[in-house]
């Protein structure tokens, strides 16, 4: 069992409407997964499965740090270079491929390596190989996604990229050692600082909104602040180590390690509601555009619950079992990554392949299970395909 976790979640999120009517929604699901596929990444492979029946179409040998979709397009960072490909399983025409220094090995980028798309601009940190230097070298530099040209370069010694979100023109980022962080404002146009705010704490994530960045802290708070860093807003938890986000209409919606989801007001930070998960670790959290959705691990009946509840209130709509295919004790890691009206949940076992369960979350239907050949999956990354049609992955 790995003492440190590091999951980046891909998730990507299409409402389908659809009839109440049982045989339109089964016309629905075989329509949606023909020739649909996902590929997924691991610490040190890259697997292409068919979605339709969990068949494995390609398997790469492949350390893939971070990796978006632009348009029609696959863009991957691995060490030492950046991609741009035409498929999601990086086995199409190459687009173009760059080496802007980045220090090779998997681990050293790990943690500083962020990829975001604003327009056909793509933002990249990374950290940087340099021999001559006493320290590492972190960089944050803007990318030409069309051509792999770039427009500019910031670096910086010791204070590591840890996060990145875009709003208006301002860049807002994570910098710092871990544990004593600073939010940084910059220029979009050229990188150069504009503001800094000295937060202190260890920051898990930047979830962008359309007038301002929430700012997820490992303590029991969450921040709101504008493009200045103005702080709006903050709201604590009874507990720490607050976890994944997302913004419906009015609302910011997230949970905490104290089993919670919160609900709370997107301009004031006022609670709107909460509800308990008293005795069940929450493995995942998203949104439909309608719904939210939450997936809960029960360790004393080893299963998972997947949990419709409505945004307004909180309140539980629908609720399905879902057995861990392995027993608890053979798990190494678990990954669950849902899109569209489907989760893929990912079992890892200490020894052997991975265990790939693929279900219908909204008709609480199993289309599949299969092995798929990931043997460590420290880490998850994906890309889904569905059709003619491909959906970005969003990081908490």
């Amino acid at each position: 069992m790995k003492t440190h976790i590091l999951i980046l979640l891909c998730l990507c999120l299409f409402h389908l409407s659809c009839s109440n009517d049982d045989d339109r929604t089964q016309e629905v699901i075989e329509t949606e997964l023909i020739q649909a596929t996902a590929s997924i990444a691991s610490y040190s492979t890259v697997v292409t499965i068919d979605l339709e029946s969990g068949n494995t179409i390609t398997t790469q040998n492949d350390q893939l740090i971070t990796n978006l979709t632009y348009e029609d397009s696959f863009i991957g960072l691995f060490p030492g270079r950046l991609v741009r490909s035409t498929t999601t399983d990086l086995a199409g025409e190459q687009i173009w491929e760059i080496s802007p220094g980045i220090e090779t090995g998997f681990d050293l980028n790990f943690d500083s390596s962020q990829l975001v798309i604003h327009g056909d601009i793509l933002y990249l940190t990374f950290r940087a190989t340099d021999p001559g230097l006493p320290a590492p070298n972190y960089i944050i530099m803007a990318i030409n996604a069309i051509n792999g040209d770039t427009i500019w370069t910031e670096s910086q010694l010791d204070n590591q990229f840890k996060r990145i979100a875009i709003l208006n023109d301002r860049i807002i980022t994570v910098e710092g050692p871990q544990g004593f962080e600073a939010i940084v404002s910059r220029n979009l146009s050229n990188g150069s600082i504009l503001h800094t705010w000295n937060l202190g704490e260890r920051i898990s994530h930047l979830v962008a909104g359309t007038n301002e960045v929430l700012v997820m802290s490992w303590s029991s708070a969450v921040y709101s602040i504008q493009d200045d860093l103005t702080l709006n807003w903050t709201f604590s938890t009874s507990g720490s180590n607050v976890q994944r986000g997302t913004i419906i209409g009015n609302q910011f919606l997230f949970h905490s390690r104290d089993e919670n989801i919160y609900a709370v007001h997107l301009q004031t930070g006022d609670l709107n509601w909460s509800q308990a998960f008293p005795d069940l670790f929450i493995r995942q959290f998203f949104n439909d555009g309608t719904s939210i959705w939450s997936v809960t691990q029960d360790f004393n009946t080893n299963t998972y619950n997947i949990n419709e509840l409505d945004s307004s209130t909180g309140a539980i709509d629908s609720n399905f079992n879902v057995p861990l295919p392995i027993a608890i004790d053979d798990i190494d890691e678990i990954e669950i990554l849902p899109f569209s009206d489907y989760v893929l949940i990912l079992t890892g076992r200490s020894a052997g392949n991975t265990i790939t369960d693929f279900y219908n979350y909204k008709t609480q239907e199993m289309i599949w299970q299969n092995e798929v050949s990931l043997n460590n999956i420290f880490t998850i990354k994906a890309n889904i395909l569905l059709g003619d049609n491909r959906y970005a992955p969003t990081s908490f």
